[in-house]
């Protein structure tokens, strides 16, 4: 008989047992490694071809997806990863969660978990805290030393995305908090911080696939109930895994949009509950003004209109995260003109336009730049502020100043003047775009900015013909992918596409 431990078992499938001896409960190498003994499982995969099988050939074939998960929850599977000394303990075992959800017997899935704290346990023991009165057990879902490095990730660079508009940043000082007892929230937050890891660093993407995994499997059930409307741990567990699902483009092959629809219908069915939810908590505006910008980026991206406009309550006693949030808004106004066929199209035009030059004119002060500075030796500006949400709020004033200086309808479609004022519409485009650029380079402490400048620059880059200029922004969208994990792989094909004329690149 041989013993490994449960990480090693799809390698096992593949490499064969690994040398062990039959002593009970734990074999001497386990003994010896102070760690659980866990006995493998008999069943092996079968090395064949389908033309070795006896298929008929008007058989149909299936396409498969990119990715494929083979999942078998029969108890029989269950006993044999648990083995029979986890198969005792099992009936005593719970996960630190709420009590509706500690009745749920251990899976497979969860043995990993714990083999993952036993490990931890034997190369850290526990130490007498220095402090009086603080116990060692905590309700942080934090097991290992890596979970509290996700946890510090998520707080320290992976929030920046959601709270950049938030003075009070509800996601990385409420949402840690709500994740202590509520283990949805907590594999969900586990899960991005992995993967963003993953995809800015040697990190392990299994790992983030894992709390992806455990994380669905509590969500979607919970969705099902009504009490899902007001619950702001799923909101913002779904509007987590949204971000998850964006960044995972480059891996899934494209955009599925299943968070952002789930996101979508919770917020739409508080919003038809609003009257019985008279005061809704910071956190939930917090996370619906994250899903209405995700819904900006994907409504932009395919060319669409929004399914959330306007669903956010109206502004009262604004302050400065409400005057970032109102250019937001404006935005998101511009692009439903853009992507959303409008009768009387100029007059709404023309109503646009000013709400968005009336926004840069009434802002507060605080939303100077403490410095700015223009260089005919720079592709782009200089323009420091002092907060994120100053930052943000002109990144989304001039990405709706630039929506609607690309499709202004009173631009002639023929005549003499027609090429004038294309010509003007395109230096200001490009004017807008290198304003945003510099913006975003300015401020690396605002990571978001440099989202929101590759959408820019993926929508009017090919407006630049100067090489030393379609260098910059090239490199500013592959800044955003290496330092950021936001793919711009499909951006960056095609501009080398458009612009292979003139650089002389090949498309990809």
């Amino acid at each position: 008989m041989s013993c490994v431990s449960l990480p090693d078992r799809s390698r096992q499938l593949l490499i064969g047992a690994l040398p062990g001896d039959d002593e009970v409960p734990t074999c001497r190498r386990c003994a010896r490694a102070g760690r659980e003994c866990v006995r493998p499982t008999q069943y092996r995969f079968r090395n064949s071809h389908a033309d070795s099988l006896p298929f008929p050939k008007c058989q149909v074939w299936l396409d498969l997806p990119q990715r494929v998960d083979f999942v078998d929850e029969t108890p029989a599977l269950e006993d044999e990863y648990a083995g029979p000394t986890t198969r005792l303990r099992r009936q005593s075992t719970r996960l630190l969660i709420p009590p509706h959800e500690s009745d749920l017997e251990c899976t497979p899935a969860e043995n990993f978990d714990k083999w993952v704290r036993s490990q931890s346990a034997a190369e850290n023991p526990p130490r007498t805290p220095m402090t009086p009165g603080i116990a060692v057990d905590s309700p942080w879902p934090v097991r290992t030393e890596q979970d509290a490095r996700l946890i510090a990730h998520f707080v320290e660079k992976v929030a920046h995305y959601f709270d950049f508009c938030d003075p009070n940043r509800h996601f990385a000082l409420v949402v840690p908090q709500r994740a202590r007892r509520n283990s949805t929230l907590a594999y969900a937050v586990l899960a991005l911080s992995a993967r963003h890891l993953s995809r800015t660093e040697n990190f392990d993407p299994l790992v983030a696939d894992y709390h992806y995994q455990k994380c669905c499997e509590q969500l979607i059930p919970a969705l099902a109930d009504n009490a899902a409307v007001t619950n702001d741990c799923l909101l913002a567990a779904t509007v987590i895994l949204r971000f998850l699902e964006e960044i995972d483009v480059p891996i899934t092959g494209e955009d599925q949009e299943n968070h952002l629809v789930g996101t979508q219908a919770i917020v739409r069915a508080q919003g038809q509950q609003y009257d019985q939810v008279k005061m809704p908590s910071d956190l939930r505006e917090s996370a619906k003004w994250a899903a209405f910008r995700q819904d900006l980026y994907m409504a932009l991206t395919k060319h669409r209109p929004m399914q959330l406009n306007r669903i956010i309550q109206p502004f009262v006693d604004m302050d400065e995260g409400d005057w970032a949030n109102r250019a937001v808004l404006l935005c998101g106004d511009a692009l439903q003109f853009a992507f959303r066929e409008l009768p009387n199209r100029i007059d709404a035009y023309q109503l646009l336009k000013h709400v968005n030059e009336d926004w840069r004119r009434e802002r507060p002060p605080s939303f100077d730049p403490i410095f700015s500075e223009m260089s005919v030796t720079r592709s782009f500006p200089i323009i420091n502020f002092l907060a994120d949400w100053h930052v943000m709020g002109h990144m989304y004033n001039y990405l709706a100043h630039l929506l609607l200086v690309v499709y202004d309808p009173t631009i002639p479609r023929m005549g003499p003047s027609c090429m004038e004022a294309n010509e003007r519409a395109n230096e200001e485009a490009k004017y807008t775009v290198r304003v945003m650029a510099g913006i975003a380079l300015s401020n690396p402490r605002s990571p978001a900015a440099m989202l929101v400048a590759a959408m820019a620059i993926a929508m009017c880059g090919d407006r630049f013909h100067t090489p030393s200029e379609q260098s910059a922004l090239f490199h500013i969208l592959e800044e955003t992918e290496q330092t950021h994990g936001w793919p711009t792989d499909l951006a960056q094909r095609r501009l080398r596409k458009a612009w292979q004329c003139d650089l002389g690149l090949k498309s990809a």
